[in-house]
């Protein structure tokens, strides 16, 4: 590609001169070890799909419990009357948000590099697809 001459190929140094798919194309090792990396990348980061639920559902219940179960502890160390007891529980529900919170931007981070890497995948196999090259 360039701005003088547009789209050239690489071979002839012309103007490509067909529609879809180009005859006489040679996949460069560059394409390949492209190909390879993405695959490794994808295995990698598939692995990690247990650890990613599971981190987010242990952070989610802890989450819950210091939200829900902070009365219970403040009533029981404090009691309802003290001024500690209502901060303890403004403190647990704070710490209980913050875990679901980075619980959820941990997972969604997992989520969006899955979902690239999967894109990327998708885009060379439509163009390995296109050349009938498995």
């Amino acid at each position: 590609m360039s701005l003088e001459n547009g789209v050239t190929c690489k071979l002839t140094n012309e103007k490509p001169n067909f529609k879809e798919t180009c005859p006489d194309i040679l996949f460069e090792n560059k394409f390949k070890k492209k190909r390879d990396d993405v695959i490794v990348e994808l295995e990698k980061v598939s692995r990690d799909k247990n650890k990613a639920y599971l981190y987010l559902i242990i952070s989610g219940i802890f989450g819950i419990l210091f939200i829900i179960g902070n009365k219970l502890y403040g009533t029981f160390i404090y009691g309802e009357t003290s001024t500690y007891y209502w901060k303890r529980r403004i403190e647990s529900i704070g710490i209980g948000i913050t875990i679901l919170i980075g619980a959820y931007y941990k997972f969604n981070r997992f989520r969006n590099k899955l979902k690239t890497i999967e894109m990327k995948k998708s885009r060379i196999d439509k163009v390995l697809k296109k050349y009938g090259v498995k």
